[in-house]
């Protein structure tokens, strides 16, 4: 039976992972904040999912971020294993253009930063030690399980129950998590040579926050709400230009998304409903 470990398996794209994996019966080992990493590295996974980070926490970005990769990179010296670890599209930084593979990074938030500074950990480890690392830079992520304060969750909780909301202006490469899923599935099983490998995943589609506003009035069927529209940026190290080259994932691992924004919202919503989870 196939053993994978999971870090931060409590979370949106870790949840999503064990659920993927369970329908394989595959045996996966669950490791969360309050647990101890080594227990789980102990039990001789024959892959690893890092899928913990620090996002808004700034005392524990540099442990979890950072420590954490390092640690599981020295099991690997030592253990047969193979190491997927999962960036961030925010490692680049502001791009005037659809971002790749080899754009310099210059990440412009302390959570990019100890990001990038992971990803180039992973890359010199795996090419120094021969190691079988690769990273998968995931762009804007929406799906089940997502946190309540991020945008797809707000938006619908706000539609359905028609309370106020305020959107700002924001530009997105949205890619819904099973297209995600799978797609870090096909690396962990590809027989490429994959040692300090790096792989966007995303749609090559930019789309406005005002454009999710009006898919999910559509596939809702809303004339009337509260949602309030600013024309701001809501953070400040956000950029008007943020889509990902699609190019190598498709070229290298044959990777396209199968959902399109307006399918992956109205798959979302069924589950929402058939789920009642909010």
């Amino acid at each position: 039976m196939v053993k994978v470990l999971i870090t931060g398996a409590n979370g949106f794209v870790g949840k999503n992972l064990v659920e993927f994996y369970q329908q394989k019966q595959y045996q996966i080992i669950s490791i969360n904040r309050q647990d101890n990493i080594e227990d789980g590295l102990l039990q001789n996974p024959e892959f690893i999912i890092n899928c913990a980070a620090s996002i808004y926490d700034y005392q524990s970005m540099f442990n979890t971020n950072v420590l954490l990769v390092n640690h599981i990179i020295e099991h690997m010296k030592y253990n047969k294993c193979k190491f997927l670890q999962i960036g961030s599209s925010a490692e680049y930084g502001k791009k005037s253009h659809p971002t790749s593979e080899s754009d310099v990074l210059e990440p412009v938030s302390f959570y990019a930063g100890t990001k990038a500074a992971a990803t180039m950990m992973c890359v010199s480890a795996a090419r120094e030690f021969g190691l079988p690392i690769v990273v998968a830079r995931p762009y804007s992520l929406y799906g089940i399980y997502e946190k309540e304060y991020r945008l797809f969750t707000r938006l619908y909780q706000a539609l359905k129950n028609n309370t106020p909301m305020v959107l700002c202006e924001g530009y997105h490469d949205f890619i819904y998590i099973k297209d995600f899923i799978r797609g870090l599935d096909n690396l962990l099983f590809s027989n490429y040579d994959m040692h300090g490998d790096v792989v966007n995943f995303g749609s090559g589609v930019q789309t406005s926050n005002y454009e999710v506003l009006e898919l999910f009035l559509r596939i809702m069927n809303i004339k009337e709400h509260q949602i309030q529209i600013e024309n701001r940026m809501a953070k400040s190290f956000e950029s008007k230009t943020w889509v990902c080259n699609t190019d190598y994932a498709k070229s290298r691992y044959d990777f396209i998304t199968q959902y399109t924004l307006y399918d992956g919202i109205t798959d979302l919503i069924t589950i929402y409903q058939d789920r009642n989870i909010i």
